[in-house]
């Protein structure tokens, strides 16, 4: 497979610029112009420092390529515990591990997790979050009310609006599970509030009926980070849902098909509201299969869908609902 070119702007880098890359670890911890490396197939946790993520979810069919943040501006970083932190003058990332063996109850882990680290980012003055990702072990594990996930969305939830953030303020998102032990939230903020965008053709997800839990997860369907040079649209983790309900169960074309539906209505859409009249078109892609038996046909089906050259991850991974077989998420440079 050949591996997928770096995500960045033709001209002068943007404030923030993502690749996946092969590049060693030891030269990327020399690398002054590094903000944040993530790494997949390991057990989930910081490595801090010097902050490198790890996310717990096995790469499918590629070489052991890691997702490198990168800036042209100077870099502060730091560390306190669990978490780990680096900055611009324009951009804050900040992960940090779920310290779940201290609680009682797994939504009362993640409720401190989620105060630490927005407390954090608003004290830095960076309290804008434009993509946060979150990364769970056994993530469909319980059932009801007490599966993680609902748990999970339980403990976000009271932390958000605990901490002032209205429903119209949360940001993009995605929350995977995984087989390997820990649990991190990482997320990039900043000083000045992204621009949510929600799907016409799905609910959203904090209107969701109390059948998918006490609490409904908290998230935009995609937000948009202006810098000077590039405007970037991150896309949350996008599945086979219309409306509010999973569609074709056990039926992994199918949920890819409407899966990528979805993604294209979405950046219609988002292009209507901005007055674009060029087609947008996906930057970089990470797909998330429940079932690496899938591997090969979506493969396929996701480089005719988005084009040959389209950077993409294929990762191992369960999804938030436990019907759901594929998820996709990515980065579109506008």
């Amino acid at each position: 497979m050949v591996l997928p070119r770096p995500v960045q702007s033709a001209g002068a880098l943007t404030s923030i610029s993502f690749c996946y890359t092969n590049e060693l670890i030891d030269d990327l911890n020399s690398n002054d112009g590094v903000l944040a490396v993530i790494n997949f197939g390991d057990d989930c946790y910081i490595d801090s420092p010097p902050g490198h993520i790890h996310c717990g979810v096995p790469l499918l069919g590629s070489p052991s390529i890691k997702e490198v943040w990168r800036t042209d501006l100077p870099i502060r970083r730091g560390s306190d515990g669990l978490l780990f932190w680096s900055e611009t003058d324009e951009v804050l990332v900040a992960g940090l591990s779920i310290d779940e063996a201290q609680y009682p109850e797994f939504k009362m882990a993640i409720t401190t997790a989620y105060q630490r680290i927005l407390q954090f980012i608003a004290d830095k003055g960076c309290p804008h979050i434009i993509r946060v990702w979150n990364y769970i072990g056994g993530i469909n594990r319980g059932s009801s009310e007490s599966e993680r996930y609902k748990q999970f969305c339980y403990g976000r939830y009271q932390a958000m609006v605990g901490m002032g953030y209205a429903r119209e303020q949360f940001p993009s998102a995605c929350a995977l599970g995984h087989a390997g032990r820990g649990g991190v939230i990482y997320l990039i903020a900043t000083k000045n509030p992204g621009v949510n965008f929600e799907n016409p053709r799905q609910m959203s997800a904090y209107h969701y009926p109390s059948a998918y839990g006490p609490r409904s997860p908290s998230f935009a369907r995609a937000t948009l980070a202006e810098w000077k040079s590039q405007r970037q649209l991150f896309l949350s983790g996008t599945a086979s849902i219309l409306g509010h309900k999973s569609m074709y169960f056990n039926n992994i074309d199918a949920q890819f098909e409407l899966t990528c539906q979805n993604i294209d209505f979405l950046l219609k859409h988002v292009a209507e509201q901005l007055g674009e009249s060029r087609k947008l078109e996906m930057s970089a892609l990470k797909v998330y299969l429940r079932d690496k038996a899938y591997f090969d046909l979506i493969e396929k089906r996701v480089y005719n869908h988005f084009g040959d050259e389209i950077p993409v991850m294929f990762l191992l991974a369960d999804i938030c609902r436990k019907e759901l077989l594929v998820e996709i998420d990515g980065l579109c440079m506008l």
